[in-house]
């Protein structure tokens, strides 16, 4: 089995509301752009590509760069997460030192 020559993927470069998605491969740079919430046309268009033997796009480099955006949506969410987990805590904070504390 031939070696695959995988250069590497990029992450995702968001620009503005467009986000990137590229893979450099051999001689041949891929690129994906794409809207916030359109990833599922991106993932669309890599199974196009893979099921095309008319570029050098196989089903590997889908699998990478269906990886990548998974990763990417996954830390997004996070960050969303932790930004409103972090804001409820100030909140909860803000009002506990509001609460006249009894110790016994």
């Amino acid at each position: 089995m031939p070696e695959k020559k995988f250069q590497n993927s990029l992450p995702v470069v968001p620009t503005g509301r467009h986000k990137e998605l590229s893979l450099n491969k051999d001689n041949e740079l891929f690129v994906f752009r794409y809207n916030k919430g359109s990833e599922e046309n991106v993932l669309d268009a890599f199974i196009d590509m893979a099921n095309t033997h008319e570029n050098n796009f196989d089903w590997f480099d889908a699998a990478v760069l269906s990886f990548q955006l998974s990763k990417n949506l996954v830390e997004e969410a996070d960050k969303l997460l932790c930004d409103e987990s972090k804001a409820f805590r100030e909140d909860l904070a803000e009002s506990q030192d509001n609460i006249p504390w009894k110790i016994p």
